[in-house]
């Protein structure tokens, strides 16, 4: 049987969980973003429009079902 404490104890832990996920994916995204700039030869406003358009705050969220 499951208590109070034990269900909020889960949810800091999914919370948690999905923290550490996105940053993973965010860095992920970052390394794949900065090889595309170097493979492609892009100047550094073709970069900074890359980086922009997909490095943006909250842009890879993860969902957990």
């Amino acid at each position: 049987m499951m208590n109070a404490s034990h269900c909020i104890a889960s949810m800091e832990q999914l919370e948690e969980g999905k923290f550490f996920l996105e940053t993973v994916w965010f860095l992920i995204a970052e390394k794949v973003i900065e090889k595309a700039i170097e493979v492609y030869g892009l100047d550094e406003h073709g970069a900074e429009a890359l980086r922009r358009i997909f490095l943006r705050p909250n842009l890879y969220d993860v969902e957990l079902t």
